[in-house]
């Protein structure tokens, strides 16, 4: 008995591997998301930090969801020699479901056009403006661009 008291952790070594396990496991978004929450119970979800950390998600989701169909479209393409007339053709054999633009709440706006297609988001002004896109610090700075794949990346 003596021996196995001896051998037990102290609470403070249980509590820094449980401290350790914490970081492993829970990913860096996970903890940017309890940050965020507890930013958003703080200030509300007009607070001047509330609405920079809301946009930077929005438009991360936003980035994944435009991959994901523009992946699905490629995959299309792929199987059939030619794009599909609405991204209604992507589900479900391609996309359980098509995501709706987190801008405005309606579908992606797509096009084929011939050998490619565009594939954009309204993006954070809310209006389609036709395909219009900017750069990083166009999109930024003004109102008037649409939201693509390329628009963080474009020179």
């Amino acid at each position: 008995m003596e021996t196995i008291a001896a051998s037990r952790e102290t609470p403070e070594a249980i509590l820094e591997r449980e401290r350790l396990w914490d970081d492993l496991a829970m990913t860096w978004r996970h903890r940017l998301e309890v940050v965020f929450n507890e930013i958003l119970g703080q200030e509300g979800a007009e607070g001047p930090t509330a609405r920079v950390f809301l946009e930077v998600r929005d438009r991360g989701r936003s980035q994944a969801e435009l991959l994901m169909v523009d992946l699905a479209l490629r995959a299309y393409r792929a199987d059939h020699d030619t794009w599909p007339a609405s991204l209604k053709e992507l589900s479900p054999q391609y996309l359980q479901r098509v995501p709706l633009d987190r801008y405005s709440g309606r579908p992606l706006i797509y096009r084929p056009e011939g050998t490619t297609f565009s594939l954009y988001s309204v993006g954070k002004d809310g209006q389609d403006d036709g395909g219009k896109f900017g750069n990083n610090q166009t999109y930024f700075a003004t109102q008037g661009y649409d939201y693509d794949l390329d628009t963080m990346i474009r020179p």
